[in-house]
């Protein structure tokens, strides 16, 4: 998959959803980041999220620990 695929995918996803998801929920959705060793498709996660933030896409973090 090319990296502007997989951004634009990645930007879908997010658009799509009305709650917060985890890294692990958007590794069972998206096949670029469900690849076998959870560490590369972490980094290329941030990576990812970086690029997307480069070109003005405002994301939004949010604490998932109920306990915060």
């Amino acid at each position: 998959m090319e990296p502007l695929e997989r951004l634009l995918n990645l930007v879908g996803l997010l658009l799509d959803t009305s709650t917060p998801l985890t890294f692990e929920q958007i590794r069972r959705v998206l096949e670029p980041y469900g690849q076998s060793n959870p560490d590369t498709a972490k980094r290329m996660f941030e990576r990812d999220k970086d690029v997307l933030r480069e070109y003005g896409v405002p994301l939004e973090l949010v604490d998932m620990d109920v306990w915060g």
